[in-house]
């Protein structure tokens, strides 16, 4: 579309909203398209594998970023940008930028593009600084386009009040209209034409099946604005159990619910796929359920919730680190365990939802991995216990020394000897198995008094 041209007219279609305009005097037609969930899906059949995000110990941000679309793709690359102050961590962020520049430059948000150059700050040479030119004529467009989008659904409503549009086609029009303040960076106005064209939905049970397309649009923008969750996403009429899954796991663990969170991750269905990528990819399902699981789950629980479960399995392909987290942190194997957790934190201290809980899930699950370990044993040697935790044996003591205080482990520290002796109360193991025992022998003792009376009754002689 030229620079001077003029919208006159807009309408909306199934596969997009098409504006007539006139441009040096001639007349022509111009089409934006809507946010599709189809082509993501086609997308998906056509590359269905994708690079590992991690290489070794070295987190590959492209392949990271390949996983997203859209607005949460740059918005993740911010986020990881934000997150790499120091020196160390200057081409890492230097590759987020460069991506989320080309991104942007693909997009209309002039604000999100902005707010890249900024960051950028001229550090990637002259093919990355602010284009003002781009900017002008993306907000000139946008603004005479706006012009027939309003109009265009002002005759809409009309025409529907006339009877002469169906409700599917004023339900269309509103989800096309949030579409277009959506890719503009007009998050509010998408979200008030979303809400239009949601309950407007629930008005005829024929136009229900476009509510699914609604309701991953409100998801996406609740949790982008970070507006306060209330459990509203999760009771919303007819939505699919996995995208409704996904927000009410990711509300439970931004506040903390992490046995909470795990036990949603690790039930959503593996037929999501990546229908919801454009907030949660599927080895995010993997690092978010695992971590959590790993933090607030004893050893049955994780062999029957995470590594017998079938669907979850499906995701923690997704994210190999994880799954060999996992596994070797069941069989003992903590030495192998922590090396994976100090690989993964090359990824996830610098996620947009993980970044200030890694920390606390670390420090969960390495405090469960030293009582799970010291259990095996009557006697620890420091040194090589330290070894197998990836620590010093000072920064060691004081770890234990904190378990202990909190009454995690029962056992004491010989610090010249640099020996742990793990206390066994066998009197108090006795008197469980024998209460244990005896509640077993009531139980049963109960029954056959039920039994009795009607066993009675049935053998008396008439």
């Amino acid at each position: 579309m030229e620079g001077d041209a003029d919208i006159i007219y807009a309408s909306m279609e199934d596969d997009g909203m098409f504006f007539r305009g006139q441009s040096n005097d001639k007349e022509e037609i111009w089409k934006f398209a809507i946010v599709s969930d189809e082509g993501e899906e086609e997308e998906e059949k056509e590359h269905p594998i994708r690079r590992p995000i991690m290489r070794g110990k070295n987190f590959d941000i492209e392949a990271y970023a390949s996983n997203y679309r859209g607005r949460s793709k740059i918005l993740r690359l911010l986020s990881i940008a934000d997150r790499c102050g120091d020196h160390e961590r200057l081409a890492m962020q230097l590759e987020a930028l460069r991506i989320a520049y080309d991104e942007a430059k693909e997009g209309k948000d002039v604000v999100l593009f902005t707010k890249v150059v900024q960051k950028i700050s001229g550090r990637l040479g002259p093919n990355y600084q602010m284009d003002q030119d781009w900017c002008d004529s993306v907000n000139r467009i946008r603004q005479r386009m706006e012009l027939g989008v309003d109009s265009g659904l002002q005759q809409y409503l009309k025409d529907f009040e006339r009877g002469n549009r169906f409700l599917n086609d004023i339900v269309n029009a509103y989800i096309y209209v949030g579409d277009f303040h959506y890719v503009h960076g007009s998050i509010k106005k998408a979200s008030k034409h979303y809400w239009e064209a949601y309950f407007l939905s629930l008005r005829d049970g024929r136009v229900r099946s476009l509510c699914r397309q609604i309701i991953i649009r409100v998801l996406i923008l609740m949790i982008e604005l970070e507006s306060p969750f209330d459990g509203s996403a999760g009771k919303l009429p007819y939505s699919t159990d996995e995208e409704r899954q996904c927000a009410e796991g990711l509300r439970l663990f931004k506040e903390r619910h992490f046995r909470d969170a795990a036990v949603i991750f690790l039930g959503i269905s593996r037929e999501l796929g990546s229908q919801f990528s454009v907030v949660m990819a599927a080895h995010d399902i993997a690092a978010y359920g695992g971590l959590c699981a790993l933090a607030t789950m004893e050893r049955a629980e994780l062999k029957s919730l995470v590594m017998d479960n079938d669907g979850f399995q499906s995701y923690l392909n997704s994210a190999i680190e994880v799954r060999e987290l996992i596994y070797d942190f069941y069989s003992g194997r903590y030495s192998s365990c922590f090396d994976h957790l100090h690989n993964l934190r090359e990824w996830l201290p610098f996620d947009i939802h993980f970044h200030d809980k890694f920390e606390t899930l670390y420090g969960q699950i390495r405090n469960k991995a030293m009582v799970f370990y010291v259990q095996l044993f009557v006697s620890v040697d420091l040194q090589s216990m330290a070894n197998v935790f990836w620590t010093t044996l000072q920064a060691l003591e004081n770890e234990l020394k904190a378990l202990i205080n909190t009454n995690q482990i029962q056992a004491k520290i010989d610090s010249i000897y640099k020996v742990l002796y793990v206390h066994r109360d066998h009197r108090n193991a006795t008197f469980r198995r024998v209460i244990q025992n005896c509640s077993v022998i009531e139980l049963d003792f109960r029954s056959m008094l039920l039994w009795k009376p009607f066993h009675t009754s049935r053998t008396m002689p008439s």
